[in-house]
């Protein structure tokens, strides 16, 4: 059944089904609407269920309201539509929006490139985006019956979520079914080849100690999750930065070449996209290292190896006016190889298409997290007991990324302008920017920077 609830004058439905699928499969959207509550994708050490393709909804009475769909992060192999700080009732409520929350298959049962064959003839790489199409096609076909307007819909996504905002940009059948676009710290440029696809799902195979896909299609759920989380495990102990192994295929039938390529050569280009990133990205990977600057030099040596560590630290002084310590340089390097210097590369790829960019850098502001995922409870409204300042600056994000759901531009003070005129700092004192750390970037942009992790 539906769990429908209503909070403040907000109505809450939950469990919605949109579509069916078996492992590995398509998604079939279910006609008859029927509905049921279902639990998250499954994932490690979380109670989930395989028959997880449902949505929340949350809407407030009034005329028809542009639609905001929200597609979770969390690596491609984590995370949920019911995440408390990204709740969408108070976006609803306070921007006249209906929120729509997606939950889509992860990991190998929403990644793994499998033969044809195994799913009755048509393989099932990028199921999670075949997921979100086929949600998208649920919200264009039925999203009135909840108060919203299916000729406004912008799609926003946060990490991965955002990769596949990107990807649906890049999309014939993604771009038809949405409006405006929104993506938070994320890339457009990290899709696997056919043959890195096969060889994630060889590896996938030789963990969980199956012969081929046809196993791991009849493993049981924990059992395929328990080998999947080894697989990731053993990557991970191998590399200076984790290259996860679950993302966007170009499987030469969803996606003929990477999102970026194709926003080069115009895919997407009329629709409208606000996209940036955090300032400090990695504060939330950095740990506690015993030796930083051996960690840093074995960091420079998998993004960076021809970027000479002088001209780093004189970069970052000039961009913040001291000199770093080992650890702060780090953490610097790794959020701009990360995400800053891919979200520069889709706004230059898009020309001078429609395109707004952020940076989020809350100094200052000793109870907003500045790293990766520090910017949601703000965008959202769902910061617990915020500081003044906090609420203040959390309202004004909250009303720069309504009116862009509702007009495509994104309204504040100061004005907030295309990318080719300035990037928009979100801090203590928002404004509009020429350019952020432009020293750094160009040093690492110059040595040919880039950066596997997603």
């Amino acid at each position: 059944m539906t769990a429908l609830g209503r909070r403040a004058g907000v109505r809450v439905v939950r469990g919605i089904r949109y579509a069916r699928a078996e492992r590995f499969g398509p998604p079939v959207l279910d006609p008859s609407c029927s509905t049921r509550l279902a639990g998250p994708a499954p994932q490690a050490d979380v109670l989930a269920s395989e028959d997880c393709l449902h949505l929340t909804i949350w809407s407030v009475p009034g005329p028809p309201a542009p639609v905001l769909v929200w597609i979770h992060g969390g690596a491609h192999i984590s995370g949920s539509a019911a995440e408390p700080v990204t709740d969408g009732a108070r976006l609803a409520a306070t921007q006249g929006l209906v929120v729509v929350a997606v939950q889509y298959r992860l990991g190998a049962l929403g990644h793994l490139f499998v033969a044809d064959g195994i799913t009755g003839g048509t393989d099932a790489s990028n199921a999670a985006l075949h997921d979100q199409i086929a949600a998208l096609r649920w919200v264009r076909a039925h999203i009135a019956g909840f108060g919203g307007d299916p000729d406004a819909v912008t799609i926003m996504g946060q990490s991965a979520g955002g990769v596949d905002v990107l990807t649906l940009l890049a999309t014939v059948q993604g771009e038809s079914l949405f409006h405006r676009a929104i993506a938070h710290s994320c890339t457009a440029e990290r899709a696997m080849t056919l043959q890195e696809a096969a060889g994630v799902r060889d590896e996938l195979a030789r963990v969980a100690g199956v012969p081929s896909a046809e196993g791991l299609r009849a493993m049981s759920v924990d059992s395929l999750i328990g080998a999947q989380t080894r697989m990731i495990a053993e990557r991970s102990a191998s590399a200076a930065i984790d290259s996860l192994p679950f993302r966007p295929v170009i499987d030469h039938r969803l996606l003929h070449r990477s999102p970026l390529e194709s926003m080069a050569a115009g895919a997407g280009f009329a629709i409208p996209l606000l996209i940036g990133s955090n300032r400090r990205e990695a504060l939330s990977w950095m740990g506690d290292e015993t030796d930083e600057t051996r960690a840093l030099h074995d960091l420079l040596g998998a993004v960076a190896p021809r970027v000479r560590l002088r001209d780093l630290t004189g970069a970052y002084e000039g961009d913040r006016g001291r000199v770093p310590t080992v650890r702060e340089l780090r953490e610097a390097v790794l959020s701009e190889v990360m995400y800053r210097l891919p979200v520069e590369r889709v706004a230059t790829a898009r020309g001078h298409g429609p395109t707004y960019t952020y940076v989020f850098d809350p100094w200052g502001l000793h109870d907003v997290d500045p790293g990766h995922s520090g910017e949601l409870p703000l965008v959202f409204g769902t910061a617990v007991s915020p500081s003044a300042e906090a609420a203040v600056l959390s309202r004004r994000m909250m009303d720069a990324w309504g009116s862009f759901a509702r007009d495509g531009r994104p309204s504040s003070q100061p004005a907030w302008r295309p990318a080719e005129q300035g990037v928009f700092h979100w801090g203590r004192d928002p404004r509009l920017l020429s350019t952020s750390d432009p020293r750094l970037r160009s040093v690492l942009a110059a040595a040919g920077a880039r950066c596997e992790r997603l």
